[in-house]
């Protein structure tokens, strides 16, 4: 190195580091040498290059220099790869290895290379392509009962293009099981031999299997008892309907020739649960005991039913024993009884405690629909009430109960109750008196809750149905202070003002709610009917507040209605807060529709000794409904009572979402507590109706459903149908227009009909069309929701230029009749395709009746054809759609479906 004034010095590489100068050169600098190699298929997986191997393109190649990567490439098409231009000195080669291949050479897995005096050329590289075969067990359904079917696949993945010889499968279960069918079946000894098998790079299905988790016998168990006497009584009974929990594990093991040391497996496990129900007794206590008892337990229907009827008189008891002794029991009484439904999600308990007295009378049933607590008791003690429902037997705690009751009395009481779940709804009734310590809350869900607190005097009764949430509360109540002896050694003393109160509220958007505090005196009476309507009449002496807020927005800032009133003192006061929805019609009025949600076929267990052939399946079908009822009328109604008339030969299934008021082979009937304005509620049923797919039965499936709302002693009604067509012929399935007509009475003028055709486009294409209406004789048309292209002669005629893809219109109009009677109109649709298919012209019907009609007629209905049976007071243009060759289905015109002939 050179200086400014001629000095040389020679520089260390210390020094060259220190100035910052690079020590290690790079490809494209100065230098002699290369190393160069190929990177090879190892096909046989010999660590070998040998003939017929050829070169693998894109792999990386790294080159390093005392540990630092100094270059990289990526191999050429052949395989190969060079550095060049490399000063002398110590070099390692290495590769960046893939997925799915295994390094064969170097044994090292990399070269270290000297470079002095010559270049390095066989720095190869080889790789082996694993090939690796995945296997896979899944189990469709992870939660089987007894007596179920699961359903397992059996798949592989693979490389691509990846080839299998020789698969033999072969699959495994630790706990018996027994088979249903295999697609495709096994051998004869129950292993798979696929003959090839290629690999994909996702899960591909091998193998369905169907098995079936062997059924338990069922039991039933009856005792019935009496007992009388004077002395010691300790009581323990268990009843439980549901079995142990056990897990089947099963696995699959896989071999192929290609890999002939290796067993591909997977293991997938279930637990096979039946919930059940669950009942225990507890009693014991000294003195006089007189107790008749029946006990039922059946694990067909996971039923349990235990009907009590005892009394019981605290004193203590001296029995002689053996050489002179003796010993004495001194214990008030103890009655318990607690149970759990774990199909429905419920639990009940009926305790009392430190008791000198009790005469009660309970039943409690259970079973996989319904779980029902009666109690008629009077007692002087300890005594706890509790209920819970939950949304779902497989609910966490974190989840909010449908309802919770948590009632308990110290003192002397007397108890009439009743509480009834069943489907999603609880019903709740009580009637309780005495005097004491007194302290009750019940919630339903985050929505409602009724509670009270204190000592004194105590007398109420109280409905709750969870399903319209309606509570009626008439209560009275009187301070004073209490004292109850529990043992001889320990007394309760305890003075507490009442505190009573109720509350609604729609969360975020409404509430109404009063709450009495420092209560020396109250006597009231409060129902609510549903979560917008509160009605009170009260007399208290003490302290109450009354709250009210609407805040449709829900933004909580300024709300409609803000509501805050509050009193000491003695008062009187009557009171009614509603918010209720606009009423669609200006009279009373109901909407009921009738749907039908979903038709399947299930497989049933065979009963305990049910005659049937060995691997025969009994199997039934169901229809789902669901009954729609609003109250779009001016008056809130109360109650309201719902009939539905079952198809022919359909049977009922439980349950329904809410218990039946009365249930025959034909009909089931409900009763709703009320239904405010712009209120809605919903009852979902199952029918099983097999019988309707044998011949002996009608074509239509016809279920219907009539309601009716009660209002100043008068009612309003409403009905409605579902139909199914099942024994059609089906034509033009894929036919992409459709038309839909619907008609109704207007509710203001009688006389006037309001009709609504929808045409339909389901398919990706636009379309136009010509829509034809022929009014029947005798009705003029007032107004239409689209202008029509013309109207003569009664014929109305519009055209529709843009039926989008997959896109619905509409068309509203008005119709007025000139007199009484049945009146028949048909629509058709003239599509055409401006970038789809040639379609067919559509047409449907629609009969309604207008006043009084004379004489027997069939029922009235829109939509798609109906054979007629009637003769029409009035009737429009009638075109070919109605004779006989549509019906037999000789042509369809687009209809969609046609009557068998």
């Amino acid at each position: 190195m050179d200086d400014t004034v001629g000095n040389q010095k020679r520089l260390s590489k210390d020094d060259v580091i220190s100035l910052g100068f690079p020590t290690t050169f790079r490809n494209a600098h100065s230098g002699l040498f290369s190393i160069s190699g190929m990177k090879f298929n190892d096909l046989n997986n010999n660590g070998a290059k040998d003939a017929g191997e050829s070169g693998l393109t894109g792999w990386r190649i790294e080159l390093l220099s005392e540990g630092d990567l100094i270059d990289s490439t990526i191999t050429a098409a052949d395989g190969t790869y060079s550095f060049d231009h490399l000063a002398p000195g110590s070099y390692t080669v290495r590769e960046v290895q893939k997925a799915g291949w295994v390094q064969t050479y170097p044994p090292s897995g990399s070269h270290s290379i000297m470079l002095k005096t010559a270049s390095e050329t066989n720095a190869d590289f080889g790789n082996h392509q694993t090939d690796e075969l995945e296997v896979r067990k899944i189990a469709l359904n992870s939660h089987p009962k007894r007596g179920e079917e699961i359903e397992y696949l059996i798949q592989i993945k693979a490389p691509l293009d990846s080839t299998y010889t020789n698969v033999t499968i072969r699959d495994v279960f630790n706990r018996d099981v027994e088979f249903i069918e295999a697609s495709p079946m096994p051998d004869s000894d129950g292993i798979w031999r696929i003959p090839q098998v290629k690999g994909i790079e996702y899960w591909d299905t091998l193998i369905t299997l169907r098995v079936k988790v062997p059924e338990k016998q069922d039991f039933e168990f009856d005792m019935v008892q009496g007992v009388a006497g004077k002395g010691f009584v300790n009581v323990r009974n268990d009843y439980s309907t549901t079995y142990q929990s056990y897990v089947i594990t099963n696995c699959i093991y896989v071999s192929v020739d290609e890999f002939p040391t290796r067993v591909f497996s997977d293991c997938t496990s279930v637990t096979v649960s039946d919930p059940g129900t669950e009942l225990s007794t507890r009693e014991h206590g000294s003195g006089t005991y007189e107790s008749g008892e029946l006990v039922t337990v059946r694990t067909e229907n996971k039923s349990i039913l235990i009907q009590k009827d005892m009394a019981a008189a605290y004193a203590p008891t001296t029995l002689g024993l053996y050489h002179g002794r003796d010993v004495t029991f001194s214990s008030r009484w103890t009655q318990a009884a607690n149970a759990k439904n774990r199909v429905t999600g419920t639990s009940m308990s009926e305790n009392y405690r430190y008791a000198t007295f009790i005469d009660r009378k309970s039943r409690m049933f259970l079973d996989r629909n319904e779980s029902v607590m009666e109690i008629d008791v009077e007692f002087d003690g300890m005594g706890h009430i509790g209920f819970l429902k939950m949304p779902t037997n497989r609910s966490t705690p974190q989840d909010t109960p449908i309802i919770e009751v948590r009632e308990d009395y110290l003192g002397s009481f007397k108890i009439l109750q009743r509480i009834d779940e069943y489907g999603r709804g609880v019903s709740y009734e009580k009637a309780a008196s005495g005097t004491g310590f007194t302290v009750g809350d019940r919630r339903i869900g985050e929505s409602q809750r009724s509670y009270e607190s204190g000592t004194g005097t105590y007398d109420s009764e109280e409905i709750i149905e969870t399903y319209t949430n309606y509570i009626a509360k008439d209560i009275s109540l009187v301070h004073a202070p209490m004292s109850q002896q529990l043992t001889d050694a320990r007394t309760i003393a305890y003075s507490q003002k009442w505190k009573e109160g109720i509350y609604s509220r729609n969360p975020g958007t409404s509430f109404i709610g009063e709450e009495y505090r420092s209560i020396t005196r109250l006597d009231k009476e409060t129902v609510a009917r549903g979560l917008n309507e509160m009605e009170t009449e009260a007399e208290f002496s003490g302290q109450a507040r009354f709250r009210a807020i609407l805040d449709k927005s829900q933004g909580g800032r300024d709300p409609e209605v803000d509501f805050d009133e509050k009193y000491a003192g003695d008062y009187s006061i009557q009171r009614r807060i509603l918010f209720t929805g606009i009423s669609k019609y200006g009279k009373p009025h109901l909407n009921v529709t009738k749907t039908l949600d979903d038709v399947y076929e299930e497989v049933l267990p065979w009963d305990h000794g049910e005659p049937h052939l060995e691997g025969a399946v009994k199997k039934r079908t169901v229809a789902v409904y669901t009954i729609r009822i609003e109250n779009d009328g001016n008056r809130i109604l109360h109650p309201v009572y719902v009939q539905d008339w079952f198809p022919p030969g359909a049977t009922f299934i439980e349950p329904s979402s809410i218990r039946p008021s009365e249930l025959t082979d034909s009909y089931a009937n409900w009763t709703l507590t009320h239904l405010s304005i712009g209120g809605a509620v919903e009852i979902n049923l199952s029918l099983d109706v097999s019988k309707y797919y044998s011949a002996s039965y009608p074509p239509e499936m016809v279920n219907r459903v009539e309601v009716c709302g009660v209002y100043d002693d008068e009612q309003v009604c409403a009905a409605n149908f579902s139909a199914l067509e099942i024994k059609w012929l089906t034509c033009c399935l894929d036919e992409p227009i459709s038309v839909a007509k619907a008609a109704e009475i207007d509710p203001v003028d009688p006389r006037v009909v309001r009709y609504r055709i929808d045409v339909s486009n389901h398919d990706d294409a636009t379309r136009v069309a010509t829509v034809t209406d022929r009014l029947p004789a005798g009705m003029d048309l007032l107004e239409a929701s689209i202008p029509f292209a013309s109207y003569e002669n009664g014929v109305v005629v519009w055209q529709i230029l843009d039926i989008g893809p997959f896109e619905t219109k509409s068309i509203g109009f008005a119709a007025l009749a000139s007199a009484d009677g049945r009146f028949m109109n048909v629509v058709e649709v003239d599509p055409r395709s401006v970038d789809g298919t040639v379609v067919q012209p559509v047409h449907a019907a629609c009969v309604i009746d207008v006043g009084i009609v004379e004489g027997e007629c069939a029922p009235i209905g829109c939509g798609i054809w109906q054979p007629p049976n009637w003769q029409f007071q009035h009737a429009g243009y009638q075109p070919d759609v109605m004779n006989c060759e549509l019906l037999t289905c000789t042509r369809c015109e687009g209809t969609g479906s046609c009557l068998a002939p």
